[in-house]
């Protein structure tokens, strides 16, 4: 079943692919309506945008991994 693109933002593909494949797993295994669906996508977006401003570039995996607490707070 194709599924549409999780996150609307720019970001480099390996993040793109694991937050398909995270959705997935949500939808498929853990059986999440789409309601919770499309809110857990809004939140990443917003964070997203966030990470995007606060980094200057297009955000990947390893932007994530090097985060700190500090950085989100």
């Amino acid at each position: 079943m194709s599924r549409p693109a999780y996150i609307t933002p720019s970001m480099r593909s390996d993040l793109h692919d694991a937050l398909g494949e995270w959705r997935g797993w949500l939808a498929d295994e853990k059986r999440f309506s789409s309601h919770t669906l499309d809110a857990y996508q809004r939140d990443i977006n917003g964070f997203l945008v966030f990470l995007i401003e606060r980094i200057g570039s297009l955000p990947g995996l390893a932007d994530l991994e090097a985060m700190q607490r500090a950085d989100v707070r």
